[in-house]
C-alpha cells in the first residue's frame, strides 16, 4: 500500500552540492510531498546519492534527504534520511518507523564561524574527509555553504606525490667557475660632430578650442535590495512558542528558555560548558515542584557566541 501523498506547493530553500562540487542555495517549492519523500522543483544538478538539507519556509523545520534523480527537467526526487523527522506537518497517518542511522560520527569545526557539530557521515564523505583533511557542507550559523575540519585538527597543505620509480634527489654540482674576461680594449677617438642647422622659428599658436559644454550628472544607480537573512527568518518563523526547559546531566541541572523548539530538538543559549555528543535529560514545560516527563537528548551542535556562553542544538533521542 502506498503512504499517502499531497500535491501541494511548500516554499523551500534547499542547500547542496551540485555535480562540479560547488555548494549552492536554491529558493524553490515543491510539487509533491509524502511522510518519506519528496519532489521538489530544482534547477541545479546534485550527484545522485548526495545529501540536500531542505528547509521549509512555513514552518521553520528543516531535515536532510538524499537525492535520487531528476524525475523530469528541473524536477527532483528525494528521500527523507531520517524518516522520524516531520518536517511538512501534515496529516500522513500512522508515523513510519524510524530508520536508524549506522553512519559513522565524527566532530567536525566549520572553518568560517567555529561552530562545532556531531555529524553522521556516509561512506562517500567519509573517504572524502581523510583524503582531503576538510568537507563542504551547510552550516546552520553561516546559513551557507563553508569548509568544515575535523575538531581539533589544523589544516595541512599536501605533500607532493612522489613518482614510482623516480630515482632520488642528488644535489647537483656547483657549476665551473668563470674565467675573468679580458681587458678592454682602447676604443678610437670618436669623429667631430658637424654643427647643428638652423632652428626653425616655431609656428604660431592655434587658437583654443572651445571649452565643453557642461554635461548633466548620471542618475545614482538604485541600490539592490540586500539580500534576505534566512538566519533571521527561520529563527522568527522557529519560535513557535515561550516556554522552560529544565536540562539535566549526571552532575547538575539549569532551567533554560529555548530559542527554538522542533520535533526533533531544541536549541538554548548557556554559560554552562557541554561536550559534543553528551547525553543530557530535556523536560519541557517545566514548572517548579513538578516531576516532568525527561527525554533523552544529545548535543549535537555547538557554536561559541561573541558576548559569553554558548549556543547549543540539542537532539531527542
Amino acid at each position: 500500500m502506498s503512504q499517502p501523498q499531497y500535491t501541494k506547493k511548500i516554499g523551500v530553500v534547499v542547500f547542496g552540492t551540485d555535480q562540479k562540487g560547488d555548494g549552492f542555495q536554491e529558493d524553490t517549492s515543491t510539487i509533491e510531498v509524502a511522510a518519506t519523500w519528496a519532489r521538489i522543483r530544482l534547477r541545479h544538478s546534485p550527484q545522485p546519492g548526495s545529501d540536500l538539507l531542505v528547509f521549509n519556509k512555513e514552518n521553520g523545520n528543516q531535515a536532510e534527504f538524499v537525492f535520487e534523480a531528476m524525475a523530469a527537467p528541473n524536477e527532483a526526487t528525494l528521500s527523507l534520511r531520517d524518516h522520524s523527522v516531520d518536517i511538512w506537518q501534515l496529516d500522513f497517518g500512522l508515523p513510519p518507523e524510524p530508520v536508524p542511522d549506522e553512519r559513522l560520527r565524527r566532530h567536525l569545526c566549520c572553518s568560517h564561524c567555529g561552530t562545532r557539530e556531531s555529524v553522521a557521515l556516509d561512506q562517500d564523505a567519509l573517504a572524502s574527509l581523510e583524503q582531503t583533511g576538510r568537507l563542504m557542507r551547510h552550516c546552520p550559523q553561516c546559513m551557507e555553504s563553508t569548509e568544515w575540519r575535523v575538531e581539533g585538527e589544523p589544516a595541512v597543505a599536501a605533500a607532493p606525490a612522489k613518482e614510482e620509480g623516480a630515482p632520488p634527489l642528488v644535489a647537483a654540482a656547483p657549476p665551473p667557475p668563470v674565467a675573468a674576461p679580458p681587458p678592454p680594449v682602447a676604443a678610437p677617438p670618436a669623429p667631430v660632430a658637424a654643427p647643428p642647422p638652423p632652428v626653425a622659428a616655431p609656428p604660431p599658436p592655434a587658437p583654443a578650442a572651445p571649452a565643453p559644454l557642461p554635461q548633466p550628472e548620471a542618475a545614482p544607480a538604485a541600490e539592490a535590495a540586500p539580500p534576505i537573512s534566512w538566519a533571521d527568518r527561520r529563527g522568527s518563523r522557529r519560535i513557535q512558542l515561550r516556554t522552560r526547559a529544565r536540562v539535566r546531566r549526571a552532575a547538575s541541572s539549569e532551567i533554560v528558555t529555548p530559542i527554538n523548539v522542533s520535533r526533533g530538538g531544541i536549541a538554548f543559549e548557556s554559560r554552562a560548558a557541554y561536550e559534543l555528543d553528551e547525553v543530557i535529560w530535556v523536560a519541557m514545560h517545566y514548572r517548579e515542584g513538578e516531576q516532568p516527563m525527561e527525554t533523552p537528548s544529545r548535543i549535537v551542535r555547538i557554536t561559541r557566541m561573541e558576548t559569553a556562553g554558548y549556543n547549543y542544538g540539542v537532539s531527542f533521542e
